[in-house]
C-alpha cells in the first residue's frame, strides 16, 4: 500500500517500486484512473505485456448525489455556523463495474526467487 497524492506519478512510483522488490501479484488495486493509468504505464515501460484494450474494472460513484450533498451541507454550515439538519457523516452506496481486466487469475509477476 501506498499513501499519496492521487497521481499518475503515484501509481507510476508504487508500481516500479513493486516490480523491482520482485514483489508477485496478479492485480494492483488503484484508488482511482489516473493511479490505474500510472501503473499501467510502469508496468509497460518495465516490460510487462498488458491488455490495452482491456476495459478496466471500476467502481461507480454517485458522483451528482455526492456532490449535491456536499452543496447542501455546505450551504447550511454558512447559513447556520453547523450541520443542523444534515447528518454530519453520509455514505453512499456505489456499483463494482467488473470488465475484462478482472479475473485473468494468472500471477502477473511472479517473484523471480
Amino acid at each position: 500500500m501506498r499513501l499519496g497524492k492521487a497521481t499518475m506519478d503515484l501509481g507510476f512510483e508504487a508500481t516500479l517500486d513493486l516490480l523491482h522488490h520482485n514483489v508477485s501479484f496478479s492485480a494492483i488495486f488503484c484508488d482511482n484512473d489516473l493511479i490505474a493509468l500510472g501503473a499501467m504505464h510502469a508496468l509497460s515501460q518495465s516490460g510487462v505485456s498488458l491488455l490495452m484494450d482491456c476495459p478496466l474494472t471500476t467502481i461507480r460513484q454517485p458522483i451528482q448525489r455526492m456532490g449535491k450533498m456536499a452543496v447542501k451541507m455546505l450551504i447550511e454550515l454558512i447559513e447556520e455556523g453547523a450541520l443542523v439538519q444534515s447528518p454530519n457523516e453520509v455514505v453512499f452506496s456505489s456499483e463494482l463495474v467488473v470488465r475484462k481486466s478482472c479475473g485473468m487469475g494468472q500471477p502477473i509477476l511472479k517473484n523471480k526467487a
